[in-house]
């Protein structure tokens, strides 16, 4: 048996138990390439030190004996040790003749900022291209090839892709709407291979794009080679599978679109989706002539309301999940388009993500109501609510996992926060968080261009000039998210308003001048910073507040505010 005598850096010792004691430690790991052997894991350490006391006695040359220290957190009962020993015992009533059973864990490396990529409109999607990431990893033995040759894929409301390195610079940009492009704004994109692009968006369209690179690695292109078509909705999610040519879409009428990126064995496009026999009120899509067109191998409808989400198995690329704004996680067989599996959440559902876990994989769901919820997939798991992660302050609209750990996750939020979580980070859940697990966040990382500056106040803000369009409305209470919009842009359910958070936009860039919808709504803040982009004034907006008085082009109707007296 090992004994140690360190204490921390400051020198200081907590009160409890003066300092002076020692505690018997057992170190244990998951991590085979940091195991130490069976006869340095029994250890009597000081009572006093902290993280960074045990991080150097394992680093030492008499444990570990690393060529070079590596940055280690220490749980203890699944709780990472945040205090000293000494007061660790107190808090847990413990006496200094108890063995604690100690793991060690690789640090999660604060992330740091290192530049910013400007955009003429809102930023829908980011991909990264390099050797740990899925497009990266699918190409074999290259994948070594792209270090230090990353690339950052951006999907913007513009309908233009960009393809970035790591430097800032663009390297090549998609098409425009005339030439094969999006026809409007892009909601998701993703890398297939260091050659090939998926995207898709408002135009209801998925694109596949061949992406090209001069030898220097400064210029590129994004040719479109392939035109998918078959949903009637926006299509707000997108997943890919190199090896099986494989594309997943989830879109705002409810299906979940399969489709392959092999031309030849596609089947021929429905020509009621290229834009044949449209009436004048409905929007016509504008195509390429050259990139062949193609449709769905199936699209399957079990959702009831629009499909925020769509992901692969990792573990099998058969099996597919989503998840819904009709609060529920769906699990699908490829194989057959079958219905498989169903698990039910208090909230509407925004992210997805698939995660190796702890012991088995996991499902993350980013919610609605602030919170991320983890789901255990497998059909005969009797408890499927695993464990709640809470700290944003909106609505949760991103998840990705760790590359690199099996217990690392990055949320990112409405908030304008991203937060980094380490799942072995728990602790009880309160009465009022409704019991169970809670896991809370290691790092918070700030949007840069808000740092040190206050949240705006929309009640700071200058009054409008006289000649400002003020309209006026009473309280009204909240509707169904369920129920039918009259906003004749927004179609069927839209609970999350994003028809019309478009509508508005196409109404004030039509319209031009200053307007002031003088109501405090959930969409004020986005609408707020759309109308600084556009130079008009915008105090605060409900949803409710826009029905009937858009037309179908986007222009300002005749309608009165709402369908109700009191508007």
């Amino acid at each position: 048996m090992f004994t140690m005598d360190l204490e921390p850096p400051d020198g200081s010792v907590p009160s409890g138990h003066q300092g002076q004691g020692q505690v018997q430690v057992h170190f244990i790991t998951n991590s085979p390439d940091i195991e130490l052997s069976e006869g340095k894991r029994q250890l009597l350490v000081p009572i006093n030190v902290r993280r960074y006391g045990l991080s150097q006695i394992l680093n030492s040359s008499s444990m570990l004996d690393t060529p070079s220290p590596i940055p280690l957190d220490f749980l203890i009962n699944g709780t990472f040790l945040r205090t000293s020993l000494d007061e660790y015992l107190v808090s847990a009533g413990l006496s200094t003749e108890t063995t604690l059973n100690v793991e060690y864990v690789r640090s999660l490396i604060p992330p740091l900022y290192q530049t910013s990529f400007e955009h003429e409109d809102w930023v829908s999607a980011v991909d990264v291209l390099s050797e740990y990431s899925p497009a990266g990893s699918w190409t074999g033995n290259t994948a070594g090839n792209l270090k230090g040759k990353e690339r950052i894929l951006s999907a913007s409301y513009d309908g233009l892709l960009r393809v970035w390195n790591s430097s800032g610079q663009i390297i090549a940009i998609s098409k425009a709407a005339g030439e094969g492009g999006h026809t409007a704004g892009i909601k998701a994109a993703k890398f297939i291979s260091p050659t090939q692009v998926a995207s898709a968006g408002l135009d209801r369209t998925v694109r596949i794009w061949k992406h090209a690179e001069a030898e220097d690695g400064f210029k590129g292109n994004l040719k479109p080679v392939l035109e998918l078509y078959g949903h009637t909705g926006s299509i707000d999610s997108i997943a890919v599978n190199a090896p099986t040519h494989r594309v997943l879409t989830g879109s705002m009428d409810g299906t979940i679109g399969v489709w392959t990126t092999n031309k030849n064995s596609a089947p021929a496009a429905e020509e009621k989706f290229l834009g044949v026999g449209h009436s004048s009120k409905r929007r016509k899509l504008t195509t390429s002539t050259s990139t062949p067109q193609r449709g769905p191998l199936s699209l399957i409808s079990s959702h009831t309301a629009p499909i925020s989400a769509v992901i692969f198995n990792p573990s099998d690329t058969t099996v597919a999940y989503s998840a819904s704004e009709d609060h529920t996680v769906r699990t699908f067989d490829l194989t057959t388009s079958q219905l498989v599996d169903t698990r039910t959440t208090a909230h509407p559902l925004l992210s997805l993500c698939a995660l190796p876990g702890i012991s088995t994989q996991l499902l993350a769901a980013g919610t609605s109501a602030r919170h991320i919820t983890l789901l255990d997939p497998r059909m005969e798991t009797r408890t499927t609510h695993v464990m709640t992660l809470r700290g944003h302050g909106n609505k949760v609209v991103s998840l990705a996992a760790d590359p690199e750990s099996r217990y690392g996750l990055v949320s990112a939020s409405h908030d304008g926060l991203c937060r980094v979580w380490d799942l072995r980070a728990t602790r009880e859940g309160t009465r009022e968080e409704g019991g169970g697990t809670v896991g809370e966040s290691v790092y918070v990382v700030e949007r840069e261009s808000m740092k040190g500056h206050e949240k705006r106040k929309v009640a700071a803000r200058p009054p409008p000039a006289p000649n400002h369009r003020t309209y006026e409305r009473r309280a009204r209470p909240r509707r169904s998210p369920h129920a039918k919009s009259a906003h004749p842009i927004a179609g069927d359910a839209d609970p999350g308003g994003r028809a019309a958070v478009r509508g508005l936009r196409a109404c004030i860039r039509g319209q031009g001048g200053d307007w002031q919808f003088s109501t405090a709504g959930a969409f004020g803040v986005i609408l707020r910073e759309a109308g600084e982009r556009e130079g008009i004034r915008i105090k605060g907006f409900t949803y409710a507040c826009m029905r009937g008085v858009l037309d179908s082009s986007g222009k300002m109707g005749n309608g009165k505010w709402g369908s109700n007296e009191d508007y």
